[in-house]
């Protein structure tokens, strides 16, 4: 869930922020243009599958879902639509989500992730 943001729903589509659903919103100009193509909405990338430890204890797989995927001149492109912190005018993103960010980057060097301003 992005922070301080409205969730809403947009042609059947859930969204987590305005700014993710604007963000549709012109890409799916940009695919009527011909400009992009096969944009999906909430990708999911496995980053470690589901395992059993040495101590038994099983572990549930992890994904990172990006917001937006497409495929522009032939580059698949991973979209995540991140705010900005107005004091530093850097993206706001947890911990969490920056480790998941390395784990995709490390597993998936064919498709480019970008962070787009909401």
């Amino acid at each position: 869930m992005k922070f301080n943001n409205k969730h809403t729903v947009y042609e059947g589509i859930s969204f987590d922020s305005l700014d993710e659903r604007t963000r549709y919103q012109q890409l799916r100009l940009l695919q009527q243009a011909g400009q992009i193509s096969g944009l999906k909405v909430h990708p999911r990338y496995l980053l470690v599958e589901k395992f059993i430890d040495a101590a038994g204890v099983k572990h549930r797989a992890i994904y990172y879902e990006g917001d937006f995927e497409y495929v522009e001149d032939g580059q698949i492109v991973c979209e995540d639509v991140k705010g900005r912190n107005r004091k530093t005018g850097k993206f706001v993103v947890t911990a969490v989500a920056k480790m998941k960010l390395k784990m995709f980057a490390s597993r998936y060097p064919h498709i480019k992730l970008v962070l787009v301003e909401a």
